[in-house]
């Protein structure tokens, strides 16, 4: 009885054991989707604890990504062909092969079928499911449209939005002077984090920049993102201890490039636009009381919306050495131009309820170490209100702190009252109602600055166009210069090789008829040696028989003949002398 009860209950155990499936959570975590389970009546969210989630046979699960889902791969059985011989083949007619397919769909439904997952009919060969990632896409924005006021018309807007989701978000709008290559301000909104409009743990993949999109001039977004638009906070380091040796004063600034966005929910996305974004800052103003009004902020709008906008305002001024009663404004290089370092830092902060307009307010960072040396009126600028607001009550306390960095609060209306309202967007200085005559008399001033600013860019356009036609033109005829030059050359080769040829064969026919010639001497030379061989033969004989004919004479023959020998002898030698002198001559020519 015992060994049966023990046999059912391992073949519970390995019924249950082989039928369970595991659905593996992506390594990277922003790209999870969003998994919920049936208990009961209801759904409900799987947290992700483990690296992977358990089901049990026929448990079905939903799935939902926001960016859709990354192709999936599943198994199908297809038939093998098999030769007439190959009966290891015909054994096993059917063989698995993969396939893949693309889930058009946001939503998923998962069901594990004896120990494997399921989407439809088909089964899964990977067991890890991912979202695809969030990509981003940059839009340029008129700065004239009248919902983009904020952003003054000379500078330029960009929209950092997404590409794949349903309906697409902003993620922040970008004020930007493309002359000083410099940020003059940033707005985006926060959301109530206990609300359903921007679901966090679905939107935190990486940032992929697309440039394909058609409201997106390629080559000027392109240049933003991949070019470094400033020199490295360790060139600028160097730069101000080389300035500090004519000033001292400047051994007191600590300054450093870095976002404008220093904290937040979407703080990653904003990182990859780190070049874009950065601006010039105080090190202690940005560690010590910036940051704790950011984090005063974002515990705020844990509960509150805002429309935040943030932006740069003036010039840090130095005392000069040793007279501190003068200043002088602080520029730096970074590679491009000549920057100028922003005086304060500012955010604007402005409550998407109309009911709640009042608790709109300015926040401003003192950028400066130099506080000090100026009237406090002059640095505060309006009344601080920041013992006003409740939600700043945890950290105000060391606002005041001039190594810290200064930070104060003002009101739109007293903002827009300062020597500063000028200076900001007119949307922003002007948020509150201002006398129609006031304001009519502004818009039209800033509307003649603003027809002059672009009359003058149109100008600028329209010298470079010409400038880079006149480039081509003369790079066109440069290229036909050469063109000829080589042709020219090419000629010029050609002829030497020529007239070199030429040459050679006239060295050639001489050498040729100065060969004949000396043949012509050589055979002349063996004709005379010749003749000169036929005369002694001749002679020889003459001798010979006058020889005979003296012998038969007797005496006196003897005598004639010794006479003649003589007298033969003489001409011999005149004959031998005439031939010598002849040959000599031969010689000489």
């Amino acid at each position: 009885m015992l060994k049966y009860i023990i046999f059912y209950t391992l073949c519970y155990l390995v019924t249950n054991v082989c039928c369970d499936c595991y659905l593996e959570i992506p390594e990277n975590k922003d790209n999870k989707p969003y998994w919920e389970k049936k208990i009961g009546n209801s759904w409900f969210k799987i947290p992700y604890i483990t690296s992977r989630f358990k089901m049990q046979n026929d448990e079905m699960i939903k799935g939902y990504c926001a960016t859709r889902f990354k192709t999936i791969s599943y198994i199908v059985e297809v038939e093998r062909h098999c030769e007439y011989y190959d009966y290891s083949c015909k054994s096993f007619p059917k063989r698995n092969a993969t396939k893949y397919l693309t889930v058009e769909d946001r939503n998923m439904t998962i069901q594990c079928v004896a120990g494997s997952l399921k989407f439809g009919l088909n089964v899964l060969e990977n067991s890890t499911i991912s979202c695809n990632e969030l990509e981003w896409i940059i839009n340029v924005k008129p700065a004239n449209s009248q919902s983009q006021v904020w952003c003054k018309e000379y500078y330029q807007i960009y929209e950092l939005a997404t590409k794949n989701l349903e309906p697409n978000r902003t993620l922040a709008n970008v004020c930007y002077d493309l002359k000083e290559f410099s940020l003059q301000s940033i707005k985006y909104k926060t959301i109530n984090r206990r609300s359903e409009e921007w679901k966090v743990n679905r939107l935190l993949p990486n940032i992929a920049y697309n440039p394909d999109s058609e409201n997106t001039p390629f080559g000027e977004v392109k240049f933003l993102i991949t070019t470094l638009l400033h020199t490295g906070n360790d060139s600028l380091r160097n730069h101000l201890n080389a300035l500090s040796v004519e000033n001292p004063w400047l051994k007191l600034a600590n300054y450093e490039y870095g976002s404008i966005i220093q904290t937040g929910l979407y703080l990653n996305y904003f990182k990859h636009y780190h070049h874009l974004l950065d601006i010039l800052w105080w090190h202690n103003l940005r560690v010590a009381n910036w940051a704790r009004f950011l984090n005063a902020l974002e515990q705020h709008t844990a509960n509150n919306s805002y429309e935040v906008c943030l932006g740069i305002l003036g010039v840090v001024q130095v005392p000069l050495w040793p007279d501190q009663r003068e200043f002088e404004n602080l520029e730096v290089e970074n590679g491009f131009v000549n920057s100028t370092v922003p005086q304060y830092i500012w955010a604007f902060l402005e409550t998407t309820t109309q009911d709640m307009k009042k608790l709109n307010v300015y926040v401003f960072g003192y950028n400066s170490p130099y506080a000090e040396f100026f009237n406090a009126n002059d640095v505060k600028f309006c009344r601080d209100v920041c013992n006003e607001i409740d939600w700043l009550r945890s950290v105000r306390s060391s606002f005041g702190f001039v190594n810290f960095g200064l930070v104060f609060c003002c009101t739109p209306d007293a903002v827009r009252k300062s020597i500063y309202g000028e200076s900001l967007p007119r949307t922003l200085a002007y948020s509150d109602s201002v006398g129609s005559i006031e304001k009519k008399e502004y818009v039209g001033s800033e509307k003649d600055e603003k027809d002059k600013e672009r009359q003058e860019r149109q100008k600028e356009r329209e010298e470079k166009e010409k400038e880079r036609e006149r480039e081509e033109k003369e790079r066109e005829r440069q290229r036909e210069r050469e063109e000829k030059d080589k042709e020219k050359r090419d000629r010029e080769d050609k002829e030497r090789q020529r007239e070199k040829e030429k040459e050679e064969k006239e060295r050639e026919r001489e050498k040729d008829k100065e060969r004949e010639r000396e043949k012509a001497k050589e055979m002349e030379r063996e004709k005379e040696k010749e003749r000169a061989r036929e005369q002694v033969t001749q002679k020889d004989k003459v001798k010979e028989t006058e020889k005979l004919e003296d012998a038969e004479e007797g005496p006196e023959s003897v005598e004639r003949q010794t006479a003649d020998e003589e007298e033969s002898a003489r001409q011999d030698k005149r004959e031998e002398l005439d031939t010598d002198d002849f040959d000599d001559e031969g010689s000489g020519d």
